[in-house]
């Protein structure tokens, strides 16, 4: 829980930290099994916002998760759709382990209500401190 937990604040609050992240990694690795609905997909989302570029380590965590993805919430499957989605990106030769689960992991993407990031939030702030007027945008089709 503690691994996961640093991974995700250090993503959450933006934090470019390569060798934390490398650290965890090699520390998480052989404990993936034990990680819990939470902790497999914190840490999933948080390489995939830290833009990972071990496969490995992703596939990893998308094992230790495929053995519950049916019994997991919105919440979770949406994470994982972002990490499904990085992997996709950075790896297009790459078969994702949970590949077979992209509609079902976008509809719990596109299910949840939209959070715009903290740039998103700070741009817009910016924009109504000079009076542009403005639209945010962060829905996804």
């Amino acid at each position: 829980q503690g691994l996961a937990n640093t991974a995700w604040a250090f993503a959450t609050a933006g934090v470019h930290a390569p060798r934390c992240f490398d650290a965890i990694a090699t520390a998480a690795q052989p404990r993936l099994g034990e990680f819990n609905e939470q902790t497999v997909t914190n840490t999933a989302w948080a390489f995939a916002c830290f833009d990972w570029k071990e496969p490995k380590f992703l596939v990893g965590l998308a094992d230790a998760s495929a053995k519950r993805l049916d019994s997991m919430s919105e919440a979770s499957l949406s994470q994982l759709c972002l990490a499904a989605l990085h992997f996709r990106l950075e790896w297009p030769e790459e078969s994702f382990p949970l590949s077979h689960y992209r509609r079902r992991l976008q509809s719990a993407y596109q299910s949840r209500e939209p959070t715009p990031s903290r740039l998103q939030r700070d741009v817009a702030a910016a924009l109504d401190r000079i009076g542009w007027r403005h639209v945010s945008e962060h829905v996804t089709a």
